[in-house]
């Protein structure tokens, strides 16, 4: 045989023993044997090929070792047979427990092998996973349990409810049980148990519903007890609940320790079961403070249960409260009260009540003290009216409850009784003071022991006198100074007494008349001393601001030409009670003279009052005096004046302007160089009246002083009003405020239309062209009426102050009223045309005596010296120049020229509004006022211009309770003022009045 034919016969057979069958081994599966149990591991080859042999090992963790028949274990053998072998343990145990393999080998070198695992059995043991010996259930909650075991091999499982297998598993390390929610039926002992060959095991477990507290047994008494001061109380209550609650007292809501154990109280909780508790509170000796609700509280994690005792200890009721005194009279009095706070927990039966004459005590002892009871029937009133008391008397009332109990506690309050009206004061008496501004009322008061006791003390006097009342006089006082009496006044003076009853009456002997004493009255109050002329000087005054209580009869005047020696004394008598004025003449030419004027009564002479006037000089270029200033703007601290300029004598250089309030008598003057015609007036107060004069001077000379024009200043906080100049058709001219603000630059006009009120806008170039440096022309506005005012402008453009608001209609806007009323009259005009003619014959016949009066008018001036000439001697009828205009005065209501020539007669044409001065008579003329004044924005006054050869025409419009009357140029036909005339039939004289009712001056 070849070497590569045996080769070929080895592979053949190697590949026939790779596919014969593997050894078995029995047992095929792992045991697990019981200790000293037999055990048999048996290998076989299979039968198909020869040239095998078998080998056993044993590995228990140390390695795997050969199983050698020569070196057998205790009660162990094993046995080789032709294909198999066998090998036995009598008596298993630990040290045998492992892994037995058996070999195959085959001749060419390959082999397989087959094992089995041999353990020792090991008994169970289990437990619940995440539980204790208890579990709790809920009604509203999923439940369950979990047991887990250990054993060899794996127990079957299985869990209880006492004998009854409710969950199992079979060869498994755990069981679950579980349920959707609890349940009453789920309470009970539960076991898991655990069972192999080795042995079993078993672990309990109790399943409770958890519950809050029932109270189950609430006794020991009543739930609701009435008892009685010094009594027992015992309460019990029992509670069950899992787990196990917890027992408490409450008293009122407050907590009584568990386990006190005082004298008088104890609390003790006692657990019965792992479920029950019972708990005891017991009270010895109760008192009043004892009343109240006692709460057993049982609880625990799950909720609380309370069960309420209510125990009312009864005892006396306690003090009422308040008691009240009230509708107190001479010989009653009505008490009321309220209910005491607790009635001692037993219904009130009746209230006592206790009268006590305090003071003054009464003469039978036995009547000090009466007791009245008040029944309570269910209808009774908590009040009881007291009768038969003593006037003014000091009581004290004692009221109290009583119930089953007894009498409660007293509430005690006092109070006295009215007293009677007292008596009336006797010898009632009244003394003038020597000033006669006051006087000292006396009295007396009836001796107080014959009627104290029943009509009380004095509280306080009072005085009646002529109807002024002084009440609140102290009570020891027996006389009384009143003062604020006017002198040589009668007054009827009564004296009251006041006590708690009221006023004493009236009667003979409680009134007195008095009239106060009269002095000599006070020094007359200058007003103004002018220089009228060269020889002679005006004198005015008013009525001294006291005149002493009777009336002034005459006034003495002394002049003196130094200043010290009198030369001469005069008696002016006084009319009534009216301010009054002089012409002094047999003067020096420019002589300043002293005139000293003292006031006459019935009772004598006051002190004098001293001035200084200077004649005129006897120089024939005197300067003659100026026209009327003119207010342009008012401030709360300066003028803006316009001066008369035209009527300024060429020579004259200078202005003197004066000024002084209406309330003094001093004037302040601000020299002006040159020939200006405009003035400022600074630092004056706000909303105060101003009397404003000048004259023309040169350096050497001077004229007299213009007439006052009174004016007031603004109040704090207004600005000048806007001042309007002329109003044409699509323009309005305005003039400048120059003064009266300290920032002028920041005062802007400012416009808005009248009917639709809206923004304002400011007047700027394009609204406002200066003309002159006083005069702004407002154009390029619409025909309609606008508001305009003067605002100071602050940061960011934001208003500080504004005028009041001038409403103007453009002289456009009113032509367009007039001419919307044409169509209206045209039936009228043409029905007119038959008399046309009949108008122009009257119309013709108006004019020629229009210029007639012109022409007499502007004569005027050429006759005042002769009118001045032809006064009486009694020069007390001339008013100068300076005296203030008097408000709707007419300049002919102070002439008297109705009694000289008719050629002479005539009525200024000045109507005037003016501010009241108390300062003048109206009874007379001044010839010299026939300049233009009219103070624009203040509307004062209003003259026309005399000089002027023109006519003007009166013509009226109805505002309210005033009339404006426009004056009308006829020569001209255009508006040129208005002037408001309050009442003109009753200021103007019946001439004047009669011119006026025609509409013609």
């Amino acid at each position: 045989m070849t070497t590569s034919s045996l080769l070929v016969g080895i592979f053949v057979l190697g590949a026939m023993a790779l596919n014969t069958e593997a050894i078995t081994i029995q047992p095929s599966m792992p045991q697990d044997l019981l200790e000293g149990e037999q055990a048999i591991v048996t290998c076989t080859l299979p039968p198909t090929v020869g040239g095998q042999f078998i080998t056993m090992y044993f590995n228990n963790g140390s390695g795997k070792v050969e199983i050698d028949p020569k070196k057998s274990k205790p009660d162990t053998s094993i046995t080789y047979g032709n294909r198999s072998a066998t090998f036995v343990i009598s008596r298993f145990s630990e040290q045998l427990a492992g892994v037995y393999s058996c070999f195959q080998h085959h001749f060419i070198g390959f082999q397989r092998s087959a094992l089995v695992q041999l353990s020792l059995a090991v008994a169970p043991t289990v437990a619940m996973v995440n539980s204790n010996d208890t579990i709790y259930i809920n009604v509203t909650r999923p439940w369950g349990v979990t047991c887990r075991a250990t054993g060899r091999p794996l127990p079957n499982l299985e869990i209880l409810r006492g004998n009854r297998v409710i969950e199992s598993r079979f060869s498994s390390d755990s069981v679950h049980y579980r349920k959707a929610t609890g349940d009453r039926s789920d309470v009970g002992l539960y076991s898991c148990r655990a069972r192999n060959k080795a042995g079993q095991s078993s672990a309990q477990f109790s399943v409770i519903l958890q519950s809050r507290p029932e109270i189950v047994e609430a006794k020991g008494n009543d739930r609701s007890r009435n008892l009685e001061l010094g009594a027992q109380l015992s309460l019990l209550c029992s509670a069950m609940a899992q787990p196990q609650p917890t027992v408490q007292w409450l008293h009122n809501g407050d907590l009584i320790s568990t386990g006190a154990d005082t004298e008088r109280v104890q609390s003790v909780e006692r657990v019965d079961t792992n479920s029950r508790v019972t708990g005891t509170l017991n009270i010895g000796s109760i008192t009043g403070k004892d009343s109240g609700v006692y709460t057993c509280r049982a609880s625990n994690a799950f909720g609380r249960q309370t069960v309420d005792y209510t125990v009312h200890v009864q005892e006396p009721p306690h003090a009422p409260d308040p008691v009240l005194v009230t509708e107190i009279k001479q010989h009653s009095a009505v008490a009321s009260w309220s209910a005491p706070r607790s009635d001692g927990n037993s219904p009130i039966q009746y209230y006592s009540v206790g009268l006590t004459q305090v003071s003054p005590p009464p003469a039978d002892a036995t009547n000090a003290f009466q007791v009245f009871k008040v029944i309570m029937d269910g209808s009774s009133q908590l009040v009881h009216t007291l009768t038969n008391l003593r006037p003014n008397t000091d009581y004290s009332i004692t009221v109290l409850g009583a119930n089953r109990v007894g009498l409660g506690t007293p509430s005690i309050v006092n109070f006295t009784s009215l007293p009677i009206v007292p008596p009336a004061p006797t010898n009632v008496a009244a003394v003038s003071s020597a000033e006669g501004t006051s006087a000292i009322v006396s009295w007396q008061v009836p001796d107080p022991a014959s009627w104290e006791h029943q009509q009380g003390s004095v509280v306080s006097f009072s005085l009646s006198v002529s109807g002024r009342s002084i009440s609140d006089i102290d009570p020891s006082l027996r006389s009384y100074e009143v003062t604020d009496l006017k002198k040589g006044t009668s007054y009827v003076i009564a004296v009251s007494i006041h006590n708690r009853a009221g006023k004493s009456p009236a009667g003979e002997g409680t009134t007195v008349t008095m009239v106060t004493r009269s002095t000599a009255p006070s020094s007359p109050v200058w007003v103004d001393a002018l220089g009228s002329s060269t020889t002679t000087a005006v004198l005015y005054w008013a009525v001294p601001l006291d005149i002493g209580g009777s009336p002034i009869t005459h006034y003495v005047l002394t002049r003196s030409p130094d200043g010290i020696s009198p030369d001469t004394t005069i008696e002016v008598q006084a009319v009534g009670s009216e301010n009054t004025q002089y012409t002094v003449d047999g003067l020096q030419p420019t002589t300043t003279y002293t005139f000293a004027l003292t006031a006459v009564n019935s009772v004598g002479s006051g002190p004098s009052n001293s001035i200084e006037a200077t004649t005129m000089s006897s120089n024939s270029d005197t300067l003659p005096v100026p026209g009327l200033v003119q207010v342009v703007f008012r401030s709360n601290s300066s003028l803006q004046l316009d001066l008369p300029v035209s009527s300024m004598k060429a020579t004259a250089d200078r202005w003197l302007l004066e000024y002084r309030k209406q309330t003094e008598v001093d004037w302040k003057r601000v020299p002006l160089i040159g020939r200006s015609n405009m003035a400022c007036v600074p630092g004056l107060s706000a909303d105060t009246q101003y009397y404003v004069r000048v004259a023309q001077s040169t350096e050497t000379d001077r004229s007299l002083f213009s007439t006052a024009v009174v004016t007031t200043t603004l109040a704090s906080g207004l600005l000048p009003a806007v001042n309007v100049l002329d109003i044409f058709s699509k323009s309005i001219s305005l003039r400048r405020l120059r003064c009266g603000v300290a920032d002028l630059q920041r005062v802007r006009v400012q416009y808005r239309a009248a009917s639709s009120g809206g923004v304002w806008r400011q007047l700027n170039n394009s609204k406002g062209t200066d003309i002159s440096n006083d005069v702004i022309l407002f154009d390029a506005l619409a025909e309609e009426t606008y508001s305009l005012r003067h605002v100071l402008l602050g940061d960011g453009r934001r208003v500080l102050a504004s005028s009041a608001i001038r409403n103007v209609t453009t002289a456009g806007a009113l032509a367009q009223t007039q001419s919307s009323n044409k169509g209206v009259v045209v039936a009228a005009v043409l029905a007119t045309l038959a008399v046309i003619a009949i108008v122009g014959i009257v119309a013709l016949i108006i004019v020629r005596q229009r210029r007639e009066t012109s022409n007499i008018v502007h004569d005027i001036p050429k006759r005042q010296n002769s009118f001045m000439e032809r006064q009486p001697s009694n020069a007390s009828n001339v008013v100068p120049q300076s005296a203030p205009l008097q408000e709707h005065e007419c300049l002919g209501s102070r002439s008297s020229s109705r009694s000289h020539a008719s050629d002479d007669s005539y009525c200024s044409p000045a109507v005037s509004t003016l501010t009241k001065s108390p300062m003048r008579s109206k009874k007379h003329m001044s010839p010299m006022m026939m300049n233009p004044s009219y103070d624009r924005e203040n509307s004062n006054y209003a003259q026309l211009d005399l000089q002027k050869p023109v006519s003007y025409k009166l013509q009226p419009h109805s505002q309210g309770q005033s009339t404006t009357y426009a004056a009308i140029d006829l020569m001209a036909t255009k508006r040129v003022s208005e002037i408001k005339v309050d009442r003109v039939t009753s200021s103007f004289p019946d001439s004047c009045a009669r011119e006026l009712e025609h509409s013609t001056v």
